[in-house]
């Protein structure tokens, strides 16, 4: 029998193998709960939109996997791929839930990693070469049939694409975790953050996810002492007892190029 506490990860689309290697280590064993259609709750290829957001769908599959299956603990993951602040660069955001059935705590990690898709996200035809000069792992959407062949591979885009004489096609990456692997990247990051968050006990209560929640800006300049917006402190939060503690920066002072008053 095994010694690992078991964990509830309601997914479809076989997630688990990415995010277990993490959490082994807390001694936490990662089962695959698939009797929930994720789908419902939205799909990246929009024939379902998402109407929640990315934390309340992560939250909802945490809460479903962890009263389906009886476990302690819920696992729900959550991912988008979106267009940086700057809007110059595409990201994969990943959100993982954890909910404890016990004590009723919501943990969420979070990870973003840059995503090597953006020149297939446009709408336009793609050149075959380029598709097949891509990572053979990815697999590929055709929206321009009825309905949309999902999971497809350039090998499966080249036939189509003989049979129909085409040169060039219009694909969009299938972002489905078992078919997106700079995707699985970032659920394993997030894996790893989830794994800091169970590592850290608040000191009040010893419930985990001790963790900055925020940082405090007000850094005095160097030069004349009037604060700055640099960080001056994080602040760890416990939510659910609300305990805080401020840890100070290493830096003292702060450069006077970023003092208002110095440098207005």
């Amino acid at each position: 029998m095994s010694h690992y506490k078991p964990v509830a990860l309601c997914t479809l689309h076989h997630k688990g193998p990415l995010i277990a290697p993490a959490l082994a280590g807390l001694g936490y064993e990662v089962v695959e709960f698939n009797g929930f259609d994720t789908d419902t709750l939205g799909t990246f290829s929009g024939e379902v939109p998402r109407l929640r957001s990315q934390q309340d769908c992560a939250l909802q599959k945490a809460h479903i996997a962890s009263q389906a299956t009886g476990y302690r603990f819920g696992l729900g993951s959550e991912g988008s791929h979106h267009l940086d602040d700057s809007g110059l660069f595409i990201l994969h955001s990943e959100i993982l839930c954890w909910y404890d059935n016990e004590t009723q705590q919501k943990i969420f990690a979070f990870a973003q990693t840059p995503s090597p898709l953006a020149r297939f996200c446009t709408g336009s035809a793609i050149p075959l070469a380029e598709i097949c000069e891509f990572d053979p792992a990815q697999k590929w959407l055709l929206p321009d049939l009825q309905p949309i062949k999902k999971g497809v591979s350039a090998a499966e885009i080249m036939a189509y694409a003989r049979s129909h004489q085409l040169t060039d096609i219009r694909v969009m990456p299938d972002l489905r975790a078992m078919h997106c692997p700079s995707r699985q990247q970032a659920i394993k990051k997030c894996a790893e953050d989830l794994v800091t968050r169970l590592s850290q006990p608040c000191p009040q209560c010893q419930l985990p996810d001790f963790v900055t929640k925020e940082y405090l800006s007000g850094l005095p300049c160097m030069q004349c002492t009037v604060p700055t917006s640099r960080i001056r402190a994080k602040l760890k939060r416990c939510d659910m007892c609300h305990h805080e503690q401020e840890q100070s920066v290493d830096a003292a002072h702060a450069d006077p190029f970023y003092c208002s008053w110095c440098n207005p």
